[in-house]
């Protein structure tokens, strides 16, 4: 049957997450809860690390963050770092348990005043913007402080580098050096500068953010991890409050071929919830049953990437619904 290219209506999925459970007829697939990870901090290969990063002319990094210092210490914790053909220190974010340092093209900045020896969980997003150039530090959601200057000595930052998260690579040798010795939690990077409202969505929704460049999943960031760090289920960082997300919908139709799980639901922002709580899930199938309930089919895969799978059916009240980024 030929793919439906009919209209889109929206569906807007701001959904609470303190719902009543509903029945599975299947479980979800293993590894896509929420999760955090566990870095020893004096382990020789405690980190994680990627090159799969692109060119950005913006970019916002977040993340939840619990650090355990020794008594006394000052050491400082590499919480990301990224080096390229042309920087050693491209972009990094590290911290002695006071302030989160960021350093661009070798330049830093000191942001003071913030409490991280406490060993409870915080939230940090740090963004920074080429068109507009500029820097800003958001804490517990809340806007801290902002940078209006030029803060890199190039228009925006050169992909094809390597990513460490909780840890720095020393060069020339390549050693691996300060070393993150606590917990890490729904680290996601976006490719654009985030405003105060999606900031606030994001502290808000805990592990049910998605970035566009690195995304809070087992199945992203498990091929990542090296000796020594841990994944730590289920998270402890964050009680997730409410996740949104919106959700093309289109009537009479269903994508055949990528069922992750389904759910017996009782309404359609129910089945969105379930979506958002999966990683590999990027949009659903539903329609009405004779008992008044709804068959929720959560998909790995969306039409736009296969859109022979998306089919009409005669069931009056299917439809299917598409996440979009």
């Amino acid at each position: 049957m030929m793919p439906v290219f009919s209209s889109q209506l929206l569906l807007v999925a701001i959904v609470c997450l303190n719902i009543q459970p509903v029945t599975a007829q299947s479980s979800s697939s293993s590894g896509s809860g929420p999760f955090d990870l566990s870095f020893p901090g004096d382990s020789d290969d405690g980190y994680a690390i990627t090159d799969d990063v692109p060119d950005m002319m913006s970019f916002s990094v977040c993340f939840w963050l619990k650090l355990v210092y020794p008594a006394g210490s000052i050491k400082t914790m590499a919480l990301l770092s990224y080096s390229n053909s042309k920087y050693d220190s491209a972009y990094i974010l590290d911290t002695q348990g006071s302030s989160i340092n960021i350093y661009m093209d070798d330049m830093a900045v000191l942001y003071p005043s913030i409490d991280l020896k406490d060993e409870k969980w915080h939230h940090a997003c740090v963004m920074w913007d080429q068109t507009n150039p500029g820097t800003s530090v958001y804490f517990e959601g809340v806007h801290a402080t902002s940078f209006s200057r030029p803060f890199r000595q190039e228009k925006g930052l050169q992909g094809g580098g390597t990513l460490i998260i909780g840890a720095k690579k020393k060069m020339p040798q390549g050693e691996f050096i300060n070393r993150l010795n606590g917990s890490l939690s729904s680290l996601n990077i976006w490719n654009k500068f985030l405003t105060a409202d999606e900031v606030q969505k994001v502290y808000r929704s805990c592990d049910q953010s998605r970035g566009t460049v690195l995304y809070w999943c087992a199945h992203v960031i498990g091929p990542m991890l090296r000796n020594g760090v841990t994944m730590v289920t289920p998270s402890t960082a964050c009680t997730a409050l409410y996740g949104d997300a919106i959700f093309t919908s289109q009537a009479n139709s269903r994508l055949m071929g990528h069922k992750i799980t389904q759910y017996i639901v009782t309404h359609e922002f129910v089945c969105a919830s379930h979506c958002l709580r999966i990683c590999r899930c990027q949009s659903f199938n539903i329609r009405k049953r004779q008992d008044g309930q709804y068959l929720c089919q959560l998909n790995s895969a969306t039409d736009k990437e296969f859109p022979n799978d998306l089919i009409l059916t005669n069931h009056e009240s299917a439809t299917y619904h598409a996440m979009l980024y």
